[in-house]
């Protein structure tokens, strides 16, 4: 009988609890003023020499949050890398050549194909596009998108 006094008790006591808050959505942003980002790697990607360091490009983007000012609401923005992934390697995107993708790089570190990164702030974003083949394939030559 203490027992159920002692619960009635806290359940009373909670009545007496108020909980605010507002709900918002974040901001929208813009990526290079709504411009595609190209990656050109140029007309001489050595077949024999694609390792996952040659040809990288870096990629610098504009990136502009909307919305209420930093000052009046601390977002965190993060950036999803979204695209079709080979089997051989979950981070990298796919080409039109089977055995060719690309591995995109924020910081030095490859993003995780549907995954989401930290990006500091709005601001200039820079980030690294490379060519990797499947191990133990060989490139043919010839474009690839």
């Amino acid at each position: 009988m203490l027992t159920s006094l002692y619960y009635s008790q806290s359940c009373y006591a909670a009545e007496n609890l108020s909980l605010r808050g507002t709900l918002i959505e974040p901001p929208e942003c813009t990526i290079n003023n709504d411009v595609p980002i190209i990656v050109d790697f140029g007309p001489a990607v050595g077949i024999s020499k694609v390792d996952g360091n040659n040809y990288k490009q870096k990629i610098k983007f504009r990136f502009i949050a909307c919305g209420p000012s930093p000052e009046e609401i601390k977002w965190k923005t993060y950036m999803k890398l979204t695209g079709n992934g080979v089997t051989w390697d979950n981070r990298a995107v796919k080409t039109d050549n089977d055995n060719l993708a690309i591995l995109i790089y924020h910081d030095g570190i490859p993003f995780e194909l549907d995954e989401s990164t930290f990006i500091a702030s709005a601001g200039y974003v820079v980030l690294a596009a490379v060519p990797i083949k499947k191990v133990g394939a060989k490139l043919t030559e010839g474009a690839f998108s």
